[in-house]
């Protein structure tokens, strides 16, 4: 085999490995969906619908209310797969800086410490970066 031959199988591998490449990652997202979910695809789906950014978000509950669960249990309830849904990218594109403040009060509330930490270094390490920082 030539030398330019196997340039040329290299280019065409590489052009392959391009073109299954998505920016939101969406064979990734797919696969960590179908393990926390029933119907990962709709799942997927509805991360694309198209609800704009400044909606106001739904409150969270008030401190006394969250506090009234066992330690860890109100995000176990409410949040299930906060871990999980985190490393989706689609899932991150629509998430705001507001949203992942009400998730760390719940947690703060909640004596989640392990989830805080998680949370507090999503909310900081943001690309978005919010202009308060």
């Amino acid at each position: 085999m030539s030398l330019n031959h196997l340039s040329a199988k290299w280019r065409q591998w590489r052009w392959q490995m391009e073109f299954y490449h998505t920016p939101l990652e969406l064979r990734y997202s797919y696969r960590l969906l179908s393990r926390i979910s029933d119907h990962p695809l709709l799942r997927l789906l509805l991360l694309f619908l198209r609800v704009p950014r400044f909606f106001p978000c739904r409150l969270p509950p008030r401190p006394r209310d969250i506090m009234a669960y066992q330690p860890e249990a109100y995000m176990n309830q409410h949040h299930p797969d906060v871990y999980e849904t985190r490393l989706i990218p689609a899932w991150r594109w629509r998430d705001t800086p507001q949203r992942a403040f009400y998730r760390l009060y719940e947690t703060v509330c909640a004596y989640d410490e392990p989830l805080t930490g998680y949370e507090t270094e999503y909310l900081w390490r943001r690309s978005d970066r919010p202009a308060w920082r």
